[in-house]
């Protein structure tokens, strides 16, 4: 007799968006966004909305909490 193995697995596909309209956060209020070593925003694509501006050479970065483990996830920039 075969000794068989079922793996089952969830995928959970989540959409999740942050708009960077002077906030850190997503816009459900899930993921709350904090701001490390002063990003800004500047002004979005045609002058609509904003955009986050992050300069590398001061280790500027935003931290998500609760933690989002994107590693090995795919994941789309719109504009």
């Amino acid at each position: 007799m075969l000794n068989s193995k079922i793996l089952k697995f969830h995928i959970e596909i989540q959409t999740i968006l942050w708009t960077f309209d002077n906030t850190f956060n997503d816009l459900s209020g899930q993921f709350i966004g904090v701001g490390y070593n002063s990003p800004t925003y500047t002004a979005g694509i045609n002058g609509y909305g904003s955009a986050l501006a992050l300069n590398g050479t001061h280790n500027q970065c935003v931290i998500v909490y609760p933690y989002l483990n994107m590693s090995y996830m795919s994941f789309t920039w719109e504009f």
